[in-house]
């Protein structure tokens, strides 16, 4: 159980130290779930000429709280409703339709979040185990040449010199 519980403080840690990409990554996704397939319709075949919100909505709480039938029914009707749907007509009637129902929206939701979460738990990742370009650096000869410009911030070495090694060896790149 401890396992669980440092997984969540770390994606929760993830999470709260970049709350705006996160949400903004969630959002773009969520929309990307809703709008990619009607864009995907319009260009490969004919261009949406409607788009529907359900009139039923309006009394759907009313269905839900006290409408025919036993609780589990009506939840399981209220799961599978359309929400809203855009579709496309020619001259025969429907060309192409796309529906969302609350299934998917949940589902749009669920990934969407969970994807937002990757991206979070990638940033925070990048940014702890980043490693500076330049970093400052100790000499251990800097008692002979104090002051030299540069000797703060000198770029990383390949292969840092050995505590041992001779000043001269250093200075002159020998």
């Amino acid at each position: 159980m401890r396992a669980i519980g440092r997984a969540l403080r770390g994606l929760g840690a993830a999470v709260w130290s970049r709350p705006w990409p996160f949400c903004a990554i969630a959002l773009g996704v969520f929309a990307l779930d809703i709008l990619v397939p009607p864009l995907v319709l319009t260009l490969a075949r004919k261009p949406v000429t409607a788009f529907t919100i359900n009139p039923v909505l309006s009394t759907l709480p009313g269905y839900v709280v006290s409408g025919p039938g036993s609780l589990g029914e009506r939840l399981a009707k209220a799961w599978g409703l359309a929400l809203f749907w855009f579709s496309a007509d020619n001259s025969f009637g429907l060309e192409w339709g796309f529906a969302v129902t609350t299934a998917d929206l949940a589902r749009f939701a669920f990934m969407s979040l969970l994807v937002a979460l990757y991206f979070s738990l990638w940033m925070e990742r990048r940014a702890r185990f980043a490693v500076p370009l330049f970093r400052p650096r100790l000499s251990n000869c800097r008692a002979k040449r104090p002051g030299r410009l540069g000797d703060e911030m000198e770029p990383r070495l390949a292969r840092e010199p050995d505590p041992g090694e001779d000043c001269d060896r250093q200075r002159h790149g020998a």
